[in-house]
């Protein structure tokens, strides 16, 4: 909070960020995950807050920059995250980011068809690891949380048809490119722990149906944080641990996208009225 006595020497209106808050809110996060798995990242989300001085303390708790469009990788390395600490995500990539990112050893969701394409330019005397989207139809995967009769989603590689498996296949024809990760970001407005059960428990099955030998779930975003009696990041972290249990793949580094849950708390307005 901004001390009452400070309050007249700022030119408002304006937001005051709450370090402490802020650090509060990733820790609690990380900790959580800690808990139950082995490996874990969580994700700072670029496009909900890119102010950059957030952006900084949020790298300095040890967070990686998730980003969607090469405006935003471009900003992540301005603000001092290394390449290997970042999570490309979205289909607004350049070709140019795209192979740098995977040239440098970041997290790259290939969330496009172009991008799988893009992949045949990478130098062939190197291995490389990438992620896949797969798409998630909230309404036949958690249907108490689907938003109407048809919450799909235009995002990712479909297996109700033969997308993904159509890109498991070109990826596998690559030589020097490995599938190692798995990215299924899709919210509801229940930000319920049925849903991200639900979600996850979609996303072993597929793994498996493929036999996929993964290093890494990407589960999303979208998660409460900071209302009282509403779930916490350790239940949601107790949620993906028992899911990913069940299906023997615990053993994964688990990957979350927070946006609001991180930032929306350590944020304050300052105006007259």
């Amino acid at each position: 909070m901004v001390p009452i006595n400070s309050i007249d020497k700022l030119q408002t209106p304006c937001f005051i960020l709450d370090p402490m808050e802020l650090e509060r809110s990733v820790t609690g996060f990380q900790k959580a995950l800690e808990k139950k798995f082995r490996n874990s990242i969580v994700g700072y989300s670029v496009k909900t807050n890119s102010v950059p001085k957030c952006m900084m303390l949020a790298g300095e708790l040890g967070v990686y920059a998730e980003v969607v469009s090469h405006d935003e990788y471009e900003l992540a390395l301005l603000c001092g995250f290394k390449k290997n600490h970042i999570v490309y995500n979205g289909p607004m990539k350049s070709k140019e980011t795209f192979l740098e990112a995977i040239e440098n050893g970041a997290i790259v969701n290939i969330e496009t068809k172009r991008e799988l394409d893009w992949l045949y330019e990478l130098p062939s005397d190197q291995r490389y690891s990438v992620g896949l989207r797969l798409n998630v139809n909230i309404s036949k995967v958690s249907p108490e949380d689907a938003d109407g009769s048809n919450d799909n989603s235009r995002f990712g590689f479909s297996d109700e048809t033969n997308e993904f498996e159509d890109a498991i296949m070109k990826i596998g024809s690559l030589k020097n490119v490995k599938l190692a990760g798995l990215h299924i970001h899709r919210t509801s407005h229940s930000r319920s722990i049925r849903f991200y059960k639900e979600s996850i428990a979609f996303a072993c099955k597929t793994i498996k149906k493929y036999a996929l030998k993964l290093d890494y779930l990407d589960v999303g975003g979208g998660y409460f944080g900071i209302f009282p009696d509403k779930p916490t990041y350790q239940d949601y972290s107790d949620a993906f641990y028992e899911v990913m249990t069940a299906y023997g793949l615990n053993n994964l580094c688990v990957i979350v996208e927070p946006g609001n849950a991180l930032v929306a708390s350590c944020f304050d307005f300052v105006s007259e009225v």
